[in-house]
């Protein structure tokens, strides 16, 4: 998954089918955490894609500011589920 993603970024997802993005940003309890949701649904190229029953493969990077303290990380899940970005990021809201 990384991969696919990481190429897709490389050509700013120009000519990417099946991609769709959603940011989200909160301010709460003296804390800002931005979300930045990626979802690839087309994934005809996945040899595993039938066995793993893949309709979707998402990429969610995070971060978090408290005070002078900032956390990012990089999470990647796979879906059962066909959806948009904008679906997803209130799924994993």
């Amino acid at each position: 998954m990384y991969n696919f993603f990481e190429q897709a970024k490389l050509v700013n997802y120009e000519g990417i089918e099946g991609i769709s993005r959603e940011e989200t940003h909160e301010k709460d309890h003296g804390r800002i955490e931005s979300r930045y949701v990626c979802v690839g649904n087309v994934l005809d190229w996945l040899p595993q894609r039938e066995k793993w029953h893949s309709q979707s493969m998402i990429e969610v990077r995070s971060g978090r500011t408290i005070g002078d303290k900032v956390e990012q990380a990089i999470r990647y899940y796979g879906s059962s589920r066909k959806a948009g970005s904008k679906k997803f990021a209130k799924m994993l809201h």
